[in-house]
This record gives C-alpha cells, sequence and structure tokens, in this order.
C-alpha cells in the first residue's frame, strides 16, 4: 500500500466531543462551538507529498461551517495483518490552526489570559486499509 498515492476522508461527529458536564453544554452553544448547528467536522485530502517517513498532507477541513485549507505533517508508524487477514498501516499527522480562521472568536479574559487560546493543534492517529 503506497500511502503517497492514498487519500484520507475524515468525519467526526461533534456531539461527544466534550463528554463531562457542563463542558458539553458550552460546546453546543452558539456562542462558543454552535454544535447543534455543525454538528460535524471533517477533512479531505488533496495530496500527499514526501516519503512514507515524512509526508505533507494538505487538505480541505471544514470546522463550523466554514472550509479551509490546512498543512499536516505525518509519519508512517507500520502495518500490520490483522486477525482477518486485512493489511493494516498505522499514520500519525499533526498541524496547527487558529480557531478564529473557523468563525470560533468568542473569548473572554481573566486575570492570566484568555480563557480560550486562538491556536488549536490537530492530532490525526489513522489505522487504514485498502478501499474495498
Amino acid at each position: 500500500m503506497d500511502i503517497l498515492d492514498s487519500s484520507v476522508i475524515l468525519k467526526y461527529e461533534r456531539v461527544g466531543l466534550l463528554q463531562w458536564i457542563p463542558l458539553q453544554e458550552i460546546a453546543e452553544e452558539r456562542w462558543l462551538f454552535d454544535a447543534k448547528t455543525f454538528p460535524t467536522i471533517t477533512f479531505q485530502s488533496r495530496n500527499i507529498k514526501g516519503t512514507p517517513e515524512s509526508f505533507t498532507m494538505e487538505g480541505d477541513l471544514t470546522i463550523h461551517g466554514q472550509k479551509k485549507s490546512v498543512k499536516l505533517e505525518g509519519k508512517y508508524l507500520g502495518a500490520v495483518t490483522d486477525g482477518y487477514g486485512n493489511r493494516k498501516i498505522a499514520l500519525y499527522a499533526k498541524g496547527k490552526l487558529s480557531r478564529k480562521d473557523f468563525g470560533l472568536k468568542w473569548s473572554k479574559m481573566v486575570e492570566v489570559g484568555p480563557v480560550v487560546g486562538d491556536e488549536v493543534t490537530i492530532e490525526l492517529k489513522i489505522q487504514a486499509s485498502k478501499a474495498k
């Protein structure tokens, strides 16, 4: 399986993003995530360049109804054959973005600074198999 000729499609339902109360209720509020109106986060890669040991994955990330181009740096972690005979690979990719680029502008100041920072780190731990 050649990861440089692959693509990634990710759809994450935010309903379970924050499992404990009151954080889940806060995430659903219009002034923060508005998760009831925008329940999913999606990513679709456009290309993967580099080597399996060090690659850049470019794609479109949609959060809060806003689609932006992002770059994630990644690496191939290895391959195994599962108990059903399917070949699986493991990848790791990471990138940073500004939450304000996605319309997430809420902020509240306290003595030590903002309650919610602008920079968000995206980490993907991917287990993948060849499409059937």
